[in-house]
């Protein structure tokens, strides 16, 4: 199928799309293949016994955009033979175009999250390069004042060791905090210039 993506100069147009719709049906799916093969482990202790791990991400390369499903519960997590892509693009990961591709899979992902398999819950974790973490996170980039995925600390001062950083730097993010800035940004207008005041925070 196609989707409307928009290009770098802005442009909007159609480009080449394919996904699964239903992405708690195909880790499912994945999860009993990988345990009637006898594939699953607990890396000796290093998972819960009582927990499934999986890992929810994206690259780009070769012009095409790959969001990809992987399961850490295996001898090589990041191995090809482990990664799945649930739907691929022929476009840039622009905030737009990752919302309008992935955005399907929101709710999906929020249910994956309170979701059990076999008895086991299932945590969901995020990978990808940071351009991309930072868009999924609605942080406006490397470029910012405060860059950094897991606290308010400031470019300069990640440079330092964390007992020289501040107490409020130090602060960790969270989805919370996430949203409370993001929520502070929008009552001030939306202006990137003051999202340095909101610890970079520009989307939701």
């Amino acid at each position: 199928m196609e989707l409307p993506m928009a290009k770098k100069n802005g442009d909007i147009s159609m480009a080449a799309a394919v996904f699964f719709p239903d992405l708690v049906a195909v880790v499912t799916h994945f999860l009993d293949i990988l345990h009637e093969g006898d594939k699953l482990t607990w890396h000796e202790g290093m998972i819960p016994d009582s927990e499934i791990w999986l890992k929810i991400g994206g690259d780009h390369g070769g012009g095409n955009f790959k969001f990809s499903i992987q399961l850490a519960n295996t001898s090589n997590p990041n191995a090809t033979n482990n990664t799945i892509p649930v739907c691929i693009f022929k476009e840039k990961d622009t905030p737009a175009n990752l919302e309008t591709a992935l955005g399907q899979y929101r709710s999906q992902i929020e249910q994956l999250q309170q979701s059990s398999w076999r008895g086991k819950s299932v945590k969901v974790f995020l990978f990808g390069d940071y351009e991309f973490q930072t868009v999924n996170y609605g942080l406006s980039g490397s470029a910012g004042a405060r860059p950094c995925l897991h606290c308010h600390c400031t470019k300069k001062d990640m440079a330092y060791c964390s007992a020289e950083r501040s107490v409020a730097d130090q602060q960790p993010r969270t989805l919370t905090t996430l949203a409370t800035d993001h929520e502070k940004f929008v009552a001030a207008w939306s202006k990137l210039s003051n999202a340095k005041h909101f610890h970079n925070v520009i989307r939701s």
